[in-house]
């Protein structure tokens, strides 16, 4: 019954320009089902995250969260207490995380495509130019980019391959959408700005020791070490097929560092 009703609400979700066929709404509601699936499994990534969101020094008027998504990993109602003001910024807001937003005076949802290419990507004008756009909610803020840095190039290239773009292509559009984001993060002009994010995907195949290792931020190298770091079990022996098991190497900074 629940994939009915998500279903559903998919089909009567805003989402920013472009998101919509790009399968932004569509992904929304799919991680929603594998996190009941996987409760268990995701239960230290949530742990860790809510534990950094919350650890975070208070510095400015407001938090701001990107890529909050369905709010799975968000202590929303204790940040709420915390801060005058939370704001949480996706391509995606479906209705539960609306709903707990607005049970809530001071948190407010804004729909933002950060890369700045989406519509571009959508009316298919081939590789777009990054261009992050203007955050002023960032201004006397701390700003949070929450397990979104490896996943902005992970729908667009889906997209780009089914326009024959080479894989040189991709990858260096893949490349400029994770540096963009880096620096574009840096440039705010915010009190603090802090990153949460997977930078290597482990690949377990059942019966053999071999393990694929991938770099979840095609090349982009990041100057300082974590202050925090843990394993996200995503997708436990059975979720992708019986013999393949997925597991990240997630990463956080209160401070985003430079690039390399």
């Amino acid at each position: 019954m629940s994939v009915v009703v998500d279903y559903l609400m998919s089909l009567f979700t805003p989402s920013a320009p472009g998101a919509r066929r790009l399968g932004y709404v569509g992904e929304s509601f799919a991680i929603r089902a594998r996190e009941r699936r996987q409760r268990a499994a995701w239960s230290l990534h949530r742990a860790e995250t809510q534990r950094f969101l919350n650890d975070l020094p208070r510095d400015g008027q407001r938090l701001v969260l990107l890529g909050s998504g369905p709010l799975l990993d968000v202590p929303l109602e204790a940040l709420s207490a915390r801060w005058p003001e939370v704001v949480l910024v996706d391509v995606v807001h479906a209705r539960p995380a609306r709903a707990r937003a607005a049970a809530l005076p001071n948190v407010r949802c804004i729909m933002l495509d950060v890369t700045g290419c989406l519509s571009a990507l959508d009316e298919g004008r081939g590789v777009p130019t990054p261009r992050p756009p203007a955050l002023p909610e960032a201004r006397d803020a701390t700003v949070v980019s929450l397990n979104l840095l490896s996943q902005l190039p992970i729908l667009p290239l889906e997209h780009l391959a089914g326009l024959r773009v080479t894989e040189a292509q991709g990858e260096a559009f893949a490349r400029a959408l994770v540096e963009g984001h880096v620096r574009w993060l840096r440039g705010l002009g915010a009190a603090r700005a802090a990153l949460v994010s997977d930078v290597c995907r482990r690949w377990f195949t059942r019966g053999s020791e071999v393990v694929e290792v991938e770099d979840a931020l095609h090349g982009v190298r990041l100057a300082a070490e974590p202050d925090r770091a843990w394993a996200w079990e995503v997708a436990p022996w059975g979720e992708i097929d019986a013999r393949t098991r997925l597991t990240l190497d997630v990463q956080a900074w209160f401070d985003v560092p430079q690039l390399m």
